[in-house]
């Protein structure tokens, strides 16, 4: 079996939240939160839109062994956003998140799957609501 080796995301260059406006929908405002922590609230999805799936889940070189995370889907009012955390999400409605911001991004042809591109959100704290 053949491994790659994991994705690099980005890391927190900061301890203050970069903040975002939920309601504007343009990439420039989570691109600018980039390896940043942000705090956001929203509701988690009832339905999931299509992610790619294992984006944060990591690799043990030694053992082949996958560590696999957590993923929730929530609605941010403009979009769904994916967070991963270590341990299941216990939320059924409103939820709030803190976490590192990182934009997947499949660089394939836009408008086709392997055009993917979305914000991903590893979970350092939540609050259900």
């Amino acid at each position: 079996m053949i491994f790659s080796p994991p994705a690099v995301f980005a890391e927190q260059k900061t301890n203050k939240y970069c903040e975002i406006d939920l309601n504007e929908s343009n990439w420039a405002a989570w691109e600018k939160c980039e390896g940043k922590l942000v705090k956001i609230t929203g509701k988690i999805a009832g339905l999931a839109l299509q992610h790619p799936v294992g984006m944060h889940d990591t690799l043990d070189f030694k053992t082949g062994e996958v560590k696999g995370k957590y993923e929730t889907r929530i609605d941010t009012g403009g979009s769904q956003i994916v967070i991963t955390s270590d341990q299941k999400t216990e939320c059924s409605g409103d939820i709030t998140v803190e976490g590192i911001v990182d934009i997947v991004d499949l660089g394939g042809e836009e408008g086709s799957k392997s055009g993917y591109k979305n914000v991903w959100i590893r979970v350092q704290s939540y609050k259900c609501k």
